[in-house]
C-alpha cells in the first residue's frame, strides 16, 4: 500500500510541476532566432510536454486501477464496474482488456487531437482525474478490508 501512496504522490507532483513550470518556460523562450542553428531548432515539431505528462498519469492511473481492483477482490471486495465485472476474474483476460481500452482511449484522443487540442486536453484532464477518484476509493476499500 505504501508504494501506491507513493505513486500517487508522484503522479501529483509530476502534474504539479508539468502546470506550474511548463507556462514559464514557453514565456522564457526567445521571440526570434538568434542564429542559424536556433532557426533550425525551431523549424523541428513543437513536443507538448503537458499533453505527454497527461497521458503517462492517464496509463498510470489506469495500471494503479488495475492492481488496486486485484488486491480488494483478493481482500473480498467486489467490482462495482459491470462490465468490467464480467472479466475481471480472469486476470490475464482482465490486464490485456484493460491495456487495450487504455491505449485505444489514448490513440482516439491523439486523433481528436489533430482537429481540437483543447477538447482532447480537457477530455484528458477529465478522464486522469477520474481514475485519480476510482484508485483513491480503491485504496479506501481495500485499507478497510481485512488482510
Amino acid at each position: 500500500m505504501a508504494r501506491l501512496s507513493c505513486l500517487n504522490k508522484w503522479i501529483c507532483n509530476t502534474s504539479l510541476i508539468l502546470i506550474l513550470v511548463m507556462p514559464n518556460l514557453a514565456i522564457a523562450a526567445p521571440k526570434k532566432p538568434q542564429h542559424k542553428k536556433v532557426a533550425q531548432l525551431k523549424k523541428q515539431p513543437k513536443t507538448d510536454w503537458f499533453y505527454r505528462g497527461l497521458e503517462l498519469n492517464y496509463i498510470l492511473l489506469n495500471a494503479a486501477d488495475l492492481v488496486t481492483t486485484f488486491q480488494g477482490l483478493d481482500r473480498g471486495a467486489r467490482e462495482i464496474n459491470p462490465i468490467a465485472r464480467l472479466f475481471i476474474n480472469n486476470k490475464p483476460v482482465a490486464i490485456v482488456a484493460k491495456t487495450g481500452l487504455t491505449l485505444g482511449v489514448l490513440a482516439a484522443l491523439r486523433q481528436a487531437r489533430k482537429h481540437d487540442k483543447r477538447a482532447a486536453t480537457i477530455t484528458l484532464v477529465i478522464l486522469d482525474l477520474f481514475y485519480s477518484a476510482v484508485v483513491t476509493n480503491n485504496i479506501r476499500v481495500n485499507l478497510q478490508l481485512k488482510r
